[in-house]
């Protein structure tokens, strides 16, 4: 599944909404979008080239994340 795909795909979840938020704050931070609100509707105009380095930045961001989330995780667990 490609970037756009799953940015529509956690859009499209409520329970996903945060994730989907985080991800574009961050890829217009990088200056991959200039819109939060109309993040996922820009990278549909985008050239192949900046969609590519779009997708290895919201990966390296989500694995990031991830690795908050299981510090978080651990944190709560060991109170």
């Amino acid at each position: 599944m490609g970037l756009i795909a799953t940015l529509a795909f956690l859009k499209s979840k409520s329970d996903a909404k945060d994730v989907y938020d985080s991800v574009v704050r961050w890829l217009k931070q990088q200056e991959y979008i200039e819109s939060e609100e109309n993040g996922l509707e820009e990278l549909l105009k985008v050239d192949y080239h900046k969609l590519r380095l779009a997708t290895m930045e919201a990966l390296a961001f989500a694995s990031w994340l991830k690795r908050i989330v299981e510090i978080e995780i651990e944190e709560d667990e060991n109170e």
